[in-house]
């Protein structure tokens, strides 16, 4: 009997564990970030424009110009962003940047590229916020002046400026160049033009050209043009020029000639050495393409939003002081803010 009890005592009930109930969510909660508006995209895409205008990094001012998507996106959504190099001042053209005349637009999405040879990444952004930042429309660049080849006459609505002078043209080689270095310089007839448009928030900026004849006939078509964009530079050369002294070159980007290997190319751009003996001229020439580059950048920026309009009372044909200083402080007091 003791055995009976003590055997009943010693049994133990096995124990029953209560399972909790799965959690059931009725419905499922939409976290995805709202779409921005187009006039946010292209505000954000036109003062990224503008920065890079006046040589500052587009990356230095996207923490607050391009705003931060949620962190809930995929990760397969990053892309590598390159900096584009920064622009040279048009006095000098030491670290000139590669030129954009005629840039392939970049649809939303895709990776961009840097302008530089040899880029190494240094930062990721979303694609869309990339492509919306850092993309540059082909439509940027707008000129009513008539194409390639063109005759004098048909150009004397945008003449700025006309002269003949001695242009220079490089050597085929060492032995034709220790020949004679009068050969290289051949006088020709060139005509500025530029669109004399107000500049407003929705006009694009409009390119510049030079345009080389042989003479300075009505008729005559011209030989060379070209482009000045706000990439171009202008300086009088410090060195001679194949014995000669009062060069000036002129770099922009070549739209025509007859043979490929008339000019010098330096840093992407082709480079054109015109001689100007007279003082007066020389400054005269100079300070007409300054203005036309001016009045491209000054573009960009009323576009960005970086300076007010021609409304406002800045006018087109006064670039007042150092325009790349003004926009670069201008630039600085946007980022701080």
């Amino acid at each position: 009997m003791l055995s009976a009890l003590s055997h009943r005592f010693s049994r133990r009930r096995p124990s029953t564990r209560n399972t909790p109930s799965p959690l059931v969510v009725d419905e499922v909660i939409d976290i995805t970030a709202r779409k921005r508006d187009e006039e946010a995209q292209e505000r954000i895409r036109l003062r990224a424009e503008a920065a890079e205008a006046i040589g500052l990094n587009p990356l230095l001012v996207d923490q607050d110009v391009c705003p931060r998507r949620d962190d809930t996106e995929d990760h397969d959504e990053w892309a590598h962003v390159r900096p584009e190099s920064a622009m040279s001042f048009v006095d000098h053209p030491t670290n000139p940047r590669a030129s954009v005349y005629a840039p392939t637009p970049t649809p939303p999405g895709s990776i961009l590229r840097s302008k530089s040879p040899s880029p190494i990444p240094v930062g990721r952004l979303r694609s869309a916020s990339a492509a919306a930042c850092h993309s540059r429309n082909s439509s940027g660049h707008s000129s009513p002046i008539p194409p390639y080849p063109s005759t004098a006459s048909a150009l004397s609505q945008w003449q700025q400026h006309a002269s003949t002078v001695p242009k220079y043209y490089p050597p085929s080689s060492l032995r034709i160049f220790a020949l004679s270095n009068a050969k290289n310089w051949k006088p020709r007839y060139i005509i500025l033009t530029s669109p004399t448009a107000a500049l407003t928030r929705t006009r694009s900026p409009s390119v510049s050209y030079l345009h080389l004849f042989k003479n300075s006939g009505s008729d005559e078509k011209e030989f060379e043009r070209l482009a000045i964009n706000e990439d171009s530079v202008v300086f009088v050369s410090d060195d001679e020029v194949a014995g000669r002294r009062s060069v000036i070159k002129i770099g922009g980007v070549e739209v025509g000639a007859s043979k490929k290997d008339l000019n010098v190319e330096d840093s992407g751009r082709t480079m054109w050495f015109l001689q100007i003996r007279d003082p007066a001229e020389s400054r005269q020439w100079i300070s007409a393409i300054k203005t036309s580059i001016y009045n491209q950048r000054q573009a960009i920026a009323i576009r960005a939003g970086l300076l007010p309009s021609a409304s406002t009372g800045f006018g087109v044909n006064e670039p007042r002081g150092d325009i790349d200083v003004m926009l670069s402080m201008r630039a600085q007091g946007f980022i701080s803010t």
